[in-house]
């Protein structure tokens, strides 16, 4: 059941953060852009389509720093302080600092 939480939450917050992300984008330039479509429709499907992607890209960039950050702090970092510095940016990014962990052959339940 942790693991679950566990999966639940990586996955829930960097969506959060790329939603945050999209929304200020959306405030910002993409707002002139969606003040010239005239279809509220279309208007919408912009917006779904852009927070879709931009939490993807969000995810994925999060998902390369939590695989190569330790490595990259390594060299400015004393070695005690690179693992602390790594848990708290990861749990700001994505809310749990260590990924589930599935006995082989069972999924998460």
């Amino acid at each position: 059941m942790l693991n679950f939480l566990i999966s639940l939450v990586r996955t829930g917050l960097p969506a959060l953060w790329g939603g945050l992300v999209a929304w200020l984008s959306a405030r910002g330039l993409a707002a002139d852009v969606v003040a010239t479509v005239s279809d509220p429709a279309l208007v919408a499907a912009l917006v779904a389509g852009g927070l879709a992607v931009v939490t993807t890209a969000v995810y994925a960039v999060v998902r390369v720093v939590e695989m190569h950050l330790p490595k990259f702090l390594a060299k400015f970092l004393p070695a005690e302080v690179v693992d602390a510095v790594s848990k708290t940016v990861l749990v700001v990014l994505l809310g749990v600092p260590r990924a589930p962990e599935y006995a082989p052959g069972t999924a998460a339940k």
